[in-house]
């Protein structure tokens, strides 16, 4: 479950590519392009964000192989299992402030922008999390 370069380049250029391709199809509908344009374009990013997922689903498997992180007694394993349940508590309370905020607020703010920085705070609540157990264990054992 250590954060690798492979992963970091492939996420990275998946990230442009697919803002690339929603791009033009923005720009595809602004200019009043031809219908089968805006079609491709949109299947274009559906294949890319199904291709993107199980990319990075192979290559986070072939590393867990190689490295032997994913068996059910390594401490990469539990340290994540421990990090993933503490988070979910963190999603479900952090999901229904932002709700209520929602709910109170509805013209304040945009709630695109408020689920995007929900998302973002906790996939960082669980690497910390995962960084403190992992730092933690790796203390105990010395």
């Amino acid at each position: 479950m250590k954060v690798r370069f492979p992963y970091v380049a492939y996420i990275v250029v998946f990230v442009v590519i697919s803002g690339a391709v929603g791009r033009l199809g923005g720009v595809a509908r602004e200019a009043d392009a031809a219908p089968w344009v805006s079609f491709g374009l949109t299947v274009l990013q559906f294949l890319l964000i199904v291709g993107g997922g199980l990319g990075i689903n192979l290559l986070r498997r072939r590393i867990e192989r190689r490295e032997r992180t994913a068996a059910p007694d390594s401490l990469e394993r539990q340290a994540a299992v421990q990090a993933q349940a503490k988070a979910f508590i963190d999603l479900l309370i952090l999901t229904l402030a932002v709700g209520c905020l929602l709910v109170v607020f509805p013209t304040q703010t945009n709630p695109g922008w408020v689920l995007i920085g929900l998302v973002v705070v906790l996939v960082a609540d669980f690497w910390v999390r995962y960084a403190v157990i992992t730092r933690s264990a790796a203390k105990a054992t010395v």
